[in-house]
């Protein structure tokens, strides 16, 4: 009998055998991995069925044992059922698991003891999505006859199923699974299980086995990676400023003489306005100027892989100039998202700047399972120089250096840098290369690049553009109304130059021969 909490399973079997003792053994996993016994059974109550009546309850505290607890009972019979609560520590981290199991009792006057053998699992080697055969030794120890089932699990899934097998006493037979698929390449975990034991296996802790299997790109046909790359290497400046001016008066004519239809004055670009009444000022301009880089390759591989990858390694080069290279090994996923199993950094290259994404796709029901790797290196250097003042004129106000309550202004300067920027000549070359068991994608994609001429902007085209000019009135009585004159004036410019290019391609698969 079987039961699970959290990722702690306890196996629990009893059978009575010719004195009529009642043997009980209780044996802990990790998950579903009933190969490898596990962590430590520190409790354990036992309570004795017969139909719904309770015969006993029995107590075993502060154990300190491992992961098997070995009991025995009088005065129960065949057909009574133990039920069984074990605490189980050092599986779930500090979290002590509470797993409760129920077993029958058989008669075993001539028990078995089938284990499968350690080391007899084989292939350790298999081709992707190729059929093919896998086997294990299973061996019975005692002097009886046996019949069991042979079950293979696939990192822990179950891919095959043999019944209704024969093992004769103190001899070895052989579990064989035919047809046998796994359509990710990568390191996978099989492993061998007896079930349906009789007569009743006394031992438990050894009906299962399991070993690594290096599962790799068939060279007959092997999965083929393609490749694009995006190359951009440019200077830009920009200017971007705006002007606003507003004023509102009360009365009839005050400084600007202003009067309902009367005519609004337009003040001259770039300078600011001081006159009498209430008056708001606004200006600023900001000057941005830099270089950027960015460089991208994006490889397809029509193959899911299986985690860990072995190594990765990733370089961009330019005119005999490395601009990065990284070397990552031993990778485990990060970030699991829907069907899929994704590791990444933004944290790579020597001075930033560099960021890797690789996702390992499932199979779904209209494709096969695919893998997907974006490598990005960005570089830039950006210096904003922003002036500007903000200005309430009652009735006049300067921006001078020392600073009213009624102004505000400032000047400054911040300088960004991001990775670290390098001469890029007239190619770059992308190199990527992929290890997983004993299969490697590589792909060394070179990119050309095409040079482009200045691409200039400016609007307005001229500094006398008005984008905003209103008056608007209030109150019934126009010799008292209040006047209110806005104008707002804008102007942008940028301007780029560099080069840049697209282009693609396909890589190359390398195998060991199992």
């Amino acid at each position: 009998a079987t039961g699970r909490s959290g990722t702690a399973t306890i196996v629990a079997a009893a059978y009575l055998d010719a004195s009529g003792t009642t043997h009980l053994t209780v044996t802990s996993f990790e998950g579903s991995d009933l190969a490898n016994p596990a962590g430590v059974i520190t409790r354990v109550q036992v309570k004795a069925y017969r139909g719904t009546r309770l015969l006993f309850t029995r107590n075993a505290n502060q154990l300190d044992e491992g992961p098997v607890f070995p009991a025995a009972y009088q005065g129960l019979a065949t057909g009574d059922t133990l039920e069984v609560q074990a605490h189980v520590a050092a599986i779930d981290g500090e979290r002590t698991d509470v797993v409760t199991a129920a077993a029958g009792i058989a008669a075993a006057a001539h028990p078995v003891d089938l284990a499968v053998v350690q080391g007899s699992l084989v292939p350790t080697e298999l081709y992707v999505a190729t059929p093919s055969t896998f086997s294990a030794r299973v061996e019975n120890l005692l002097g009886t006859d046996a019949t069991a089932s042979c079950v293979l699990l696939v990192d822990g899934a179950q891919a095959g199923q043999v019944a209704g097998l024969s093992f004769p006493a103190n001899a070895a037979a052989t579990c064989q699974f035919s047809g046998v698929t796994v359509g990710s390449v990568g390191y996978h975990t099989f492993t061998v299980q007896v079930t349906n034991v009789s007569p009743v296996d006394v031992n438990l802790a050894n009906n299962a086995a399991s070993v690594p299997v290096a599962v790799d790109e068939n060279p007959a046909a092997p999965a083929t990676a393609t490749w694009a790359g995006i190359v951009s290497d440019s200077t830009y400046a920009a200017f971007d400023s705006s002007k606003n001016y507003d004023a509102y008066f009360i009365g009839d004519t005050v400084g600007l003489g202003l009067v309902p239809g009367g005519t609004i004055p337009t003040p001259a670009w770039w300078v600011p306005q001081e006159d009498t009444g209430a008056l708001l000022n606004n200006w600023f301009a900001d000057h941005d100027k830099g270089h950027g880089q960015i460089s991208r390759l994006t490889v397809t591989l029509p193959r899911q892989i299986q985690f860990p990858i072995d190594t990765l390694v990733l370089y961009q080069s330019s005119g005999g100039t490395v601009l990065d290279s990284t070397v990552l090994v031993n990778l485990m996923p990060n970030n699991l998202i829907s069907g899929a199993s994704c590791v990444s950094d933004t944290t790579l290259g020597a001075g930033g700047g560099v960021a890797l994404s690789l996702c390992s796709y499932q199979p779904t029901g209209t494709g096969p399972g695919y893998t997907l790797i974006t490598y990005v290196r960005v570089a830039s250097a950006d210096t904003l120089l922003s002036t500007g003042y903000n200005l309430l004129l009652s009735p006049t106000t300067s921006c001078s250096a020392t600073e009213s309550a009624s102004a505000y202004c400032w000047l400054s300067t911040s300088r960004t840098a991001t990775g670290t920027l390098a001469t890029i000549g007239s190619s770059l070359t992308f190199g990527v290369s992929l290890k997983v068991a004993h299969t490697t994608y590589g792909a060394q994609a070179p990119v050309s690049l095409k040079a482009f001429g200045d691409s200039t902007s400016q609007y307005p085209t001229t500094a006398s553009d008005v984008l905003f000019d209103d008056v608007k009135y209030w109150g019934s009585v126009p010799i008292s109304s209040t006047v209110y004159h806005q104008v707002t004036y804008w102007r942008d410019w940028s301007k780029q130059s560099g080069q840049h290019a697209q282009s693609g391609g396909v890589g190359t698969t390398s195998v060991r021969l199992p």
